[in-house]
């Protein structure tokens, strides 16, 4: 247990000059703030001592802008609280003060105030995917960063931003394609934007390379805004020069360049398939090359069409053929071949071969699958090169370096698979480089590297597997690494999304990890003043700091050791009952410690403390008389014993005297009475 607390204070306010105008001192948390912790209770500070207003029912708290979150409002001296009944979750909030919601003594009344801030509850999110400036985290939110250019952004107005932000809620998958973007939504809607057909202006460029361009909504237009572009969606899956996705129902639907036939519903128009057409049913799987499409169904077979080279036909295949059968997986990712892993745990190849990425030790076209590997448990076919690991974890590689990389032609084509990583837990290629994971959580690269794309702080282009980082959970192509702590790491050119536009030749951290959110302190946040002076009834919020603001936890509890004098709720709101000194007592609960933090309160008894300041004796004369009036009045010497009273003996004269002195304006003054 740690007993770590450092009272900070709230400071009241007390003003005796008139206020035309109430008006927000300070905030908390600020207008603006970003990575607020879940725990926290927002209040405003005023320039007066404030009241309820004709308004007051309408304060508002907001979470993205639509959902209200039920808030108890407290007012303390110049304080207003808003003290969410729980926890804050993950999102953007917005405070809204309606004009004439506070007033005060003087019947000034507030202008409308609004505050903004988001929250950032760090151990219910963590990183599903990473790449082109882009992270989804498992609450469903989308970040982004970089530029406004080739439609980073689903909103032309959003500036330019180098740290990460949200641009979606409720993603669960998101794809680039060059000049268009996707995102998939939890309810199944798929939702695009970007250049389209149109993206092209040039009148001598032919339709059918325009058709690469396709969004897919049905039309040629240019979409700077997200369209619905199918409803009921299970999977992406992207490709090169047309796209597709897998329905609920297992129904694959394409669109895009169909010139070759890779569409699959019997056309190959110059001009593309503007919107999503079925093609197959039963669909497990699939994968675009450049002119053809593979799919595996769930019963194993495994069909393809497009161009008759790259998919081993005689000629253009315009609908789904059967190729294979006890198929377990396939990749053709933007590829001109097609990779097979059969149940058997055998690999196969087959279609165009001019880089050698058959793996058969020849330049030479297959029509018919070839067996380029046993054993095997895992594959991946991307541009012209391929990657496999086997079951014993060796990593092999073979195909063509793109980019001119390597000095002589044995470097740029290998012909036949060579191994060239042990221990491979996951690996990933594309035409450049090949990434690797090794069990004990290393992460090693190797190809293309003038821009810094293997992260080894270098820019040599390397022809062997060279270390990058270790401790890494999972890694994606493009320069991105997640830790075993959370955290998210990007190298190669920027921006990188750590606020800067340059890039890096090594991997450097651009959102912070379980470990960064590790609570170190506990602080209390209240009104000092107010704490050692409270009066019976009075009500005085208690919030938690922690240190980092949004660390971890798993439990805070609030109470007061003696509930006789105070009560408080486990949301910090202390009531005061009877006159006495008591402590107030938070505990804060973690994974590895309790935090413990008190602080003492007094509350008054205003009955008790009359009787004291006017009657010491216990006895009843005229100077306690006196002192009651004096009380009332504000003043302990307004009026002498002496002044009123001579022979010390209470009658109704004295009290006259009193009331006469006290009203010294009065023109008529009482007169002696006798009751």
């Amino acid at each position: 247990m740690k007993s770590s607390c450092h009272q900070k204070e709230i400071n009241s306010l007390s003003t005796n000059n008139q206020v035309e105008e109430l008006k927000a001192e300070t905030m908390m948390p600020e207008n603006g703030a970003y990575d607020v912790g879940k725990n926290i209770i927002p209040f405003i500070t005023f320039n007066d001592e404030i009241e309820e207003g004709t308004n007051f029912n309408y304060i508002r708290l907001v979470q993205n802008d639509f959902d209200e979150v039920p808030c108890d409002l407290i007012i303390s001296e110049n304080i207003l609280y808003l003290v969410p009944l729980f926890d804050l979750t993950h999102g953007n909030y917005r405070i809204s003060i309606p004009r004439n919601s506070l007033t005060n003594k003087d019947s000034a009344t507030n202008q409308l105030i609004e505050v903004s801030f988001s929250v950032f509850s760090n151990e219910e999110t963590f990183i599903e995917k990473a790449g082109s400036n882009r992270f989804l985290s498992s609450d469903g939110k989308l970040y982004a960063w970089g530029y406004n250019s080739f439609y980073n952004y689903p909103d032309p107005s959003i500036q330019n931003t180098f740290t990460p932000f949200p641009i979606f809620d409720n993603i669960v998958d998101f794809y680039y394609s060059y000049p268009n973007r996707y995102v998939l939504k939890s309810d199944g809607t798929l939702l695009g934007w970007g250049g389209n057909y149109d993206n092209d202006t040039s009148t001598s460029t032919p339709s059918y390379v325009k058709a690469c361009d396709i969004l897919g909504d049905g039309t040629t237009k240019t979409r700077t805004n997200p369209v619905t572009i199918l409803t009921g969606v299970k999977t992406i899956c992207g490709g090169s020069w047309h796209q597709g996705a897998i329905l609920n129902d297992n129904s694959l639907w394409l669109w895009g360049r169909s010139i070759c036939g890779q569409i699959g519903n019997g056309k190959t128009a110059d001009s593309g398939q503007l919107s999503p057409v079925k093609v197959l049913d039963n669909v497990k799987s699939a994968s675009l090359g450049t002119r053809h499409t593979v799919a595996l169904k769930y019963d194993g077979t495994l069909w393809v069409w497009g161009g008759a080279v790259y998919i081993g036909t005689s000629s253009k295949q315009t609908t789904p053929l059967q190729k294979m059968t006890n198929v377990k997986n396939v990749s053709s990712s933007g590829t001109d071949h097609v990779l097979v892993l059969k149940n058997d745990g055998t690999a196969w190849t087959f279609g165009q071969n001019t880089m050698g990425q058959i793996g058969d030790g020849t330049t030479t076209n297959r029509t018919a699958p070839y067996q380029v590997l046993s054993d095997v448990k895992y594959i991946q076919a991307n541009s012209w090169q391929n990657i496999a690991i086997k079951e014993d974890g060796t990593l092999w590689r073979w195909g063509y370096w793109c980019n001119g990389f390597g000095s002589s032609t044995s470097e740029k084509y290998w012909l036949s698979p060579k191994k060239i990583l042990t221990n491979v837990a996951d690996a990933q290629a594309n035409s450049y480089n090949c990434f690797a994971l090794r069990e004990d959580g290393t992460l090693w690269g190797m190809g293309y590297n003038e821009n810094g794309e293997i992260g080894d702080g270098t820019k040599e282009n390397r022809s062997y597997m060279v270390f990058i980082m270790d401790d890494v959970k999972k890694f994606w192509m493009g320069g991105y690494a997640l830790k075993n702590d959370g955290s998210l790491w990007s190298w190669g050119s920027g921006p990188l999304g750590d606020g800067k536009t340059s890039g890096s030749l090594t991997p450097i951290k651009i959102r912070d990890g379980i470990d960064s959110y590790r609570i170190d302190a506990i602080d209390m946040l209240f009104n000092l003043n107010k704490a050692n002076n409270l009066k019976i009834d009075e009500q005085l919020v208690f919030q938690t700091i922690l240190t980092p603001q949004n660390g971890i936890y798993n439990s805070i509890s609030w109470s007061v050791k003696d509930n006789t004098i105070a009560t408080i709720t486990q949301r910090g709101i202390l009531t005061a009952k009877s006159g006495g000194t008591t402590e107030v007592q938070l505990e804060v609960k973690t994974d590895n410690d309790t935090f413990v933090c008190s602080q003492t309160i007094t509350v008054n008894d205003d009955t008790d403390s009359l009787i004291g300041d006017v009657n010491l004796d216990n006895k009843i004369d005229i100077s306690d008389i006196v002192a009651i009036i004096n009380t009332i009045a504000g003043q302990k010497t307004y009026i002498n014993t002496s002044d009123v009273n001579k022979d010390k003996q209470i009658d109704i004269s004295d009290i006259v005297n009193v009331i006469n002195i006290i009203a010294t304006s009065s023109e008529q003054p009482l007169k002696n009475m006798n009751y």
